[in-house]
């Protein structure tokens, strides 16, 4: 019942067989570009251990450093945010996009900003999304989403520039897992003991300077959550500074890391009992650039601290290496690294919000990969088609389980039992392997296909984390008109029942269709819609997903 792994699962489905893995040193890349005549192609990053994405609401973490504000189509499914995806430039579209749907489904999306010459840009990016009815007792299980984010940029001289990035973020849901409701009577008190709300407030602040012989910048980063259980805070300080020598790019980038989470009480305090991680990562990296090959060596000293009641201290040498090449036709990578890393109680929330359990902070510890092992191979075929084959293989010491709630308290005085889950810490070391293949196809300037499939091969049956995962998608599109015809389909995936046994869920599948019309440059109709053929479908048991839905909208670009 391996609960962690979801996380990698979701990591890996869009990123194992990628020629350029999420994060590349964009900082040392523009030293280079600008101030050196060796130019190194782009490099990742060293190999991220957690990438935090939220399952349920899938929704695509915003960073202004990576957006060019022009907007883009969107497929994403109704119950996801329907965010354009976006990426910073100097120029963008305003727009404002509304969406109304069945389950009383409501939608706004807008990104006002402000720039003043060259020097000053202040970004913001606001999304909210409320439907008041669910699949399920509909009165508890409305939701509501809102993501509000602002960006600040400010270039002081030519070579210096500090930026701002701060996120407000509220998602808000019922327990509605009864296993029988027929003859619940629901009053407004006890709707709202039903409901329980997450927020988080993140902030981050960098400065960079690109001098001649060097790139460097320094940042500070934080995040604030809160439930009705719990507070989390969290605190990184880190920088870079990059040297290009020969063909060599030497980079030093140390990070330091302080996690707190906090119980409260009934009475809304704050209990004694802190938990608390402190990690001080001091990686050095070598990325070696030869014709057609990019070799990176990573070598970190990592020093971690865990404090609940007594302390106890760790310290490691987390290597890595990384070896790509490439030609016109053909990319392959390989890598290997291994490390701590710690779970985050505001990520575990999101991952599974029908978590209840108060008493689970003692359940949080480091994690150990023993070893990663990623494989890919990106091949162009004709007719401008990709045809990408990845193999993962993770060693993991150490991970959060999810096990049935079977405690006597319940978030109410309702007597009726109800499908709520807890973490259970498991020490035990497992290996887990993924088989990903992905064909993306453009038949015609009107017509293209895409492809995805993830296998995951667990020591043994895990809980709510399916074995096989395909995506498709089917888009054409004209001048001012484009319609996409997709399914998201989930198989073998296994549940909990009464006596946290196993069981085999029904196939998670969802056919979708998308379509947008430009009635001219700025002004697009658009629909979305959503299980189409209406299916029961589950991702934890007794959460049922919502049936056939739509949304429709207008969206206006300045």
């Amino acid at each position: 019942m391996n609960r962690f792994l979801i996380i990698i699962i979701l990591f890996n489905l869009n990123n194992l067989f990628a020629q350029s893995n999420e994060g590349e040193i964009e900082d040392a890349q523009i030293l280079i570009e600008k101030n050196s005549s060796i130019i190194l192609p782009k490099v990742d990053k060293s190999i991220k251990k957690i990438d935090l994405e939220n399952i349920n609401i899938e929704k695509k973490i915003f960073e202004f450093e990576n957006i060019i504000f022009k907007p883009i189509k969107s497929n994403k499914k109704i119950d996801k945010i329907l965010r354009d995806e976006t990426s910073y430039d100097l120029e963008r579209d305003i727009f404002i996009d509304l969406k109304l749907g069945n389950y009383s489904t409501f939608i706004l999306n807008t990104n006002p900003y402000y720039k003043s010459g060259n020097k000053f840009a202040l970004y913001s990016d606001i999304f909210v999304k409320l439907n008041s009815k669910g699949s399920k007792l509909s009165n508890v299980s409305g939701e509501e989403i809102n993501d509000i984010n602002l960006y600040a940029d400010y270039k002081y001289n030519v070579n210096s520039r500090l930026s701002s990035h701060l996120n407000f973020s509220s998602y808000s849901n019922g327990y509605y897992g009864f296993i029988n409701d027929e003859n619940i009577i629901l009053t407004d008190d006890l709707i709202n003991n039903l409901r329980f709300s997450n927020n988080s407030f993140k902030y981050k602040f960098d400065w960079e300077n690109i001098g001649k012989q060097s790139n460097s910048n320094i940042n500070y980063s934080g995040k604030i959550f809160q439930n009705s259980f719990h507070n989390e805070t969290q605190h990184i300080i880190s920088s870079n500074v990059s040297i290009p020598l020969s063909n060599t790019l030497v980079s030093f980038i140390p990070k330091f890391d302080f996690y707190e989470l906090d119980q409260r009480n009934s009475q809304n305090n704050i209990s004694k009992n802190k938990l608390s991680f402190t990690q001080i990562d001091l990686p050095f990296i070598f990325d070696f650039t030869f014709s057609n090959l990019n070799i990176r060596i990573n070598t970190s000293y990592q020093f971690l601290s865990r404090n609940f009641k007594n302390t106890s201290n760790k310290s490691s040498f987390s290597p890595g290496i990384k070896f790509k090449y490439y030609n016109k036709n053909l990319t392959l990578n390989l890598s290997a690294s291994r490390g701590y890393n710690y779970s985050q109680y505001s990520s575990e929330i999101h991952l599974m919000p029908f978590i209840y359990e108060k008493n689970i902070i003692n359940q949080f510890d480091f994690n150990k990969e023993l070893y990663r092992i990623k494989s890919g191979v990106d091949i162009n075929l004709f007719n401008n088609s990709t045809l990408s084959l990845g193999f993962e293989s993770l060693k993991l010491e150490g991970n959060l389980d999810y096990t049935l709630y079977l405690g006597e308290s319940l978030p109410s005085d309702i007597k009726v039992p109800m499908y709520l889950y807890t973490l259970e810490r498991d020490n035990d070391t497992q290996v887990v392997n993924y088989i990903s293949l992905s064909l993306n196809s453009k038949f015609s300037e009107k017509l293209e296909s895409n492809i995805n499939f993830l296998n995951t091969i667990f020591d043994e049956n895990q809980v709510f984390q399916p074995l096989y995962k395909i995506d498709i998608s089917n888009t054409y599109s004209s001048s001012n008109f484009s319609l996409t015809l997709g399914g998201n389909f989930e198989l073998d995936t296994y549940g909990l029942n009464y006596k946290n046994e196993l069981f085999e869920l029904k196939s998670f599948v969802d056919v979708y269709f998308d379509s947008s019309y430009e009635i001219s440059k700025n002004v697009n109709l658009n629909i979305t819609i959503n299980n189409i053929l209406n299916r029961y479908n589950e991702r934890f048991y007794m959460y049922p997903e919502l049936g056939l839905n739509f949304v429709g909208g207008i969206k206006w670009v300045f």
